[in-house]
């Protein structure tokens, strides 16, 4: 089960973060896995609404009309999109990953 190994999930809370946590295998089991937390940013002021990833990057999209985009390489933030009015609903990638969609209210 070495597939999982290099895979990440990400979560963005009410509480302004987005979290990453690595699945990583147990010691004495090749069929089980733990969840391990290896990414934190107090990203937004206010609520997380939407999450994506494309290539190396991850864009949240936050109730204060934000997006943020950070290298998942680095785990440093890379960039802010701050033309929104409202929330920012809806975050999407464009497969090659050369184009980000955002819609906000």
């Amino acid at each position: 089960m070495a597939l999982f190994n290099d895979y990440e999930i990400l979560v963005g809370t009410y509480e302004e973060y987005v979290i990453g946590y690595k699945l990583v295998s147990q010691l004495k089991s090749s069929t089980k896995y733990d969840l391990v937390q290896d990414f934190t940013v107090k990203a937004h002021v206010g609520p997380v609404r939407c999450l994506t990833t494309g290539s190396k990057y991850a864009i949240s999209g936050g109730s204060d009309e934000q997006c943020k985009i950070f290298d998942l390489d680095k785990r440093v933030e890379h960039g802010v999109l701050c033309h929104h009015d409202g929330t920012v609903s809806c975050v999407a990638t464009h497969q090659p990953t050369s184009h980000l969609l955002t819609a906000s209210d």
